[in-house]
């Protein structure tokens, strides 16, 4: 939620995009690859404790 709200107080400094992408864009980008990240972990260490 931090990186949302900073990334929205930036996009009015600095609205341009970035390779196609704003800074919001960018702060959802990061958080879904973050999201699926520790959800693989979390199916790692489930496997490795019950199997």
């Amino acid at each position: 939620l931090v990186l949302i709200m900073a990334a929205s107080l930036l996009h009015i400094i600095y609205p341009q995009a970035i390779f196609g992408y704003t800074l919001l864009g960018w702060s959802l980008i990061l958080m879904g690859i973050a999201s699926h990240v520790t959800a693989l972990q979390r199916i790692h260490f489930i496997h490795t404790h019950l199997g």
